[in-house]
């Protein structure tokens, strides 16, 4: 399963409508989408999460995956 699918099948688990990327932080005026992840965590409590290695692992390879896009996303953009 490629990184793009198991994202989007976490997002579905969570019963999010929508998937945003973002870098930075964001807060809510209506609602908060996290109580859905929160609820999401409580019920799977072995998902794996900040500060675990194997979350360490992971997001180290989507940087460097990232990283590799990023030449010629700005090559074709630029």
């Amino acid at each position: 399963m490629g990184d793009e699918t198991c994202v989007m099948s976490r997002s579905g688990a969570v019963r999010g409508r929508v998937f945003v990327r973002h870098l930075g932080s964001v807060s809510f005026f209506w609602s908060n989408p996290a109580l859905k992840l929160q609820e999401y965590l409580r019920l799977n409590p072995h998902t794996v999460r900040d500060g675990d290695p194997k979350y360490a692992s992971m997001l180290i390879q989507a940087m460097a995956k990232l990283r590799k896009r990023m030449e010629p996303f700005w090559a074709r953009n630029s």
